[in-house]
């Protein structure tokens, strides 16, 4: 498809500019997403070595003011990992004593997503402003450069972005999706009126499932609670609030599932891995591109030659 020439004087500037603008966001969404698309590869974290009921006895003695917001098995399943915000009592504790063995290593995975999801702030807006933007910079790149063989890094830059346009759509496209909340699992349960303990949310979760495995236990902003047990099929997750108890059927959603790798495990994961950093790749060698052309190679400026005045010899 051809563009009038009158367009693509607009458009080609408004790309280099936007991309160049948003090149920090970009690379730091992108890497913080290769990161995350690595824990699909990873063999998950065993159960605890105990029931719910049993966690939620131990977590209520852990968490008397029910300031936890996640906690999960550890130490092979034979520890919990207790989240408190702000708090000396976040921490890796015995699942059968309840003591404190020590505090909580660090994740790398929840750092990557505070980066990806927000910035390691409260940047929500701004990440998914970025992802329409990228989504509008891959469809409309195309459009202003056929890709030729060229000894260039500016060549190979447009090269690879007809080559695998497929795989670099795939992170921005299904980013946009979720921001238009399409394609999303729906809640089985309403908000709830009263944020409940996490150790309450995990006793009503295993009254039911008396024999299953606690895997692990986190709270929405909402209120709600996301409870994930274990028997011998397999892991299932269960929505708590004050409405009751429904498990969440059909996982997060094609979409999500797309966008974090997990539709199909370590392959997906895989997948997804490749598309961050083929995208950062473009990002680096677009910048690169510029760098080289307008900073460290720029091009001679003509030099205007006047004519002498009347009367004088030119030199």
């Amino acid at each position: 498809m051809m563009l009038p020439p009158s367009l693509k004087r607009i458009l080609i500037p408004a790309h280099r500019w936007l991309a160049l603008a948003f090149t920090p966001i970009f690379l730091a969404v992108l890497l913080s997403g290769a990161v995350l698309a690595v824990k699909p590869m990873l063999p998950a974290e065993p159960p605890a070595a105990a029931t719910a009921h049993a966690v939620a006895q131990v977590l209520a003695q852990i968490d008397p003011e029910g300031r936890a917001t996640a906690v999960s098995g550890a130490l092979g399943g034979h520890g919990l990992a207790v989240t408190v915000p702000q708090s000396e009592d976040a921490g890796v504790y015995s699942i059968l004593t309840g003591e404190r063995i020590g505090g909580l290593p660090f994740d790398v995975f929840a750092f990557a997503k505070s980066l990806h999801v927000g910035l390691l702030s409260d940047s929500k807006l701004l990440v998914e402003i970025a992802a329409w933007v990228m989504a509008g910079l891959l469809l409309v790149a195309p459009l202003l450069a056929r890709p030729r063989l060229r000894g260039t890094v500016r060549g190979a830059h447009v090269l690879f972005g007809w080559a695998a346009l497929p795989l670099l759509l795939l992170t921005p496209v299904t980013a946009v999706l979720m921001t238009l909340h399409v394609g999303r699992a729906e809640l089985p349960l309403p908000r709830p009126q009263h944020a409940a303990p996490l150790a309450q949310a995990v006793e009503r979760a295993g009254q039911d499932h008396l024999r299953d495995a606690f895997v692990s236990a986190r709270r929405f902003k909402g209120g709600s609670v996301l409870v994930t047990l274990q028997n011998a099929t397999g892991p299932t997750a269960y929505m708590v609030s004050d409405a009751g108890v429904a498990p969440m059927t059909g996982g997060k959603g094609l979409v999500s599932g797309l966008h974090e790798g997990t539709w199909a495990g370590a392959w997906s994961g895989a997948l997804n891995l490749a598309a961050a950093l083929a995208l950062a790749a473009m990002i680096v060698t677009g910048w690169w591109s510029w760098l080289k052309r307008r900073v460290i190679a720029p091009k001679p400026q003509p030099r205007l030659l006047l004519a002498p005045p009347r009367g004088l010899p030119a030199e």
